[in-house]
């Protein structure tokens, strides 16, 4: 292959890069930990994805390094135990967002203080917009400060968006909550929060559930993904994958994104 083909084959690819960035697949998935079945999983379900959006993966701090290892993906994370304290019991918490090495967008990762909110700003051809992958707290209308708790990873969603001049937002991952409680605090507090920011769901009426309960059988919609009002037109083809070999409670959820505003 002379010096000429190769050029020719590069610009090529590049090109075929950039058209690939100008529509996004995100999926956003509770892992329930990062065992062999959990990578295999991931690695299948990367394929059909540019982002994904991990919850629950459980690792420490010092354990973060295995997902960019084992998935080969470019991954900000953080872990959902503190590194200073002992480790009593199970592990349990974490989010990251992954995306794939050759996608053809910038994405910066994002700080946060909080251990269920991971952010990062993706730029694409157009526009650019604030990802937040959330881990948020169970759903019980027992503790208020759990609603607190839960009304406050909102509000630091907002306030990133705000110190990074973002008129989008898309928000993903395990909400811990079904929006058709009419009884729940997190679902008023989640209905507030859209209207006020001008946020749309996007998995109404498109999702059948994405949590079964391995205790008994009892299916929800806790995971989703929300978008600001001015994207809401450009996503497409919301689905949730009910997969054999997925051995999570939870399903993961896909969407398309398309980046031409």
């Amino acid at each position: 292959m002379d010096n000429y083909t190769i050029e020719v084959l590069y610009i090529f690819l590049i090109s075929c890069s950039l058209i690939m960035a100008t529509h996004i697949r995100i999926g956003t998935y509770n892992s329930n930990g990062f065992k062999v079945d959990r990578i295999a999983y991931i690695n299948k379900l990367k394929v059909n994805c540019d982002f994904v959006l991990l919850q629950e993966h459980w690792l420490h701090e010092s354990q973060l390094y295995m997902l960019e290892n084992e998935l080969d993906m470019y991954v900000h994370s953080v872990s959902g135990m503190d590194s200073h304290s002992t480790q009593v019991g199970r592990p349990y918490g974490g989010c990251a967002i992954l995306w794939k090495r050759e996608l053809g967008v910038t994405v910066t990762p994002v700080p946060s203080n909080s251990k269920r909110l991971c952010c990062s700003i993706v730029q694409c051809e157009n526009f650019s917009f604030l990802l937040a992958c959330v881990y948020m707290p169970c759903d019980t209308n027992a503790s208020l400060q759990s609603a607190n708790y839960f009304s406050n990873i909102l509000c630091d969603i907002m306030v990133l968006s705000q110190i990074h001049c973002m008129d989008h937002i898309v928000i993903a991952g395990d909400l811990n909550t079904d929006l058709s409680r009419s009884g729940s605090h997190h679902t008023q507090i989640i209905h507030e929060f859209m209207d006020e920011n001008c946020l749309k769901v996007c998995t109404a009426g498109n999702i059948d559930y994405t949590f079964e309960s391995k205790i008994n059988g009892a299916r929800s919609l806790l995971d989703h993904i929300i978008v600001s009002e001015n994207m809401y037109d450009l996503v497409s083809n919301v689905c949730v994958k009910h997969d054999g070999d997925n051995l999570s409670d939870h399903s993961p959820v896909i969407a398309e994104i398309c980046c031409q505003s």
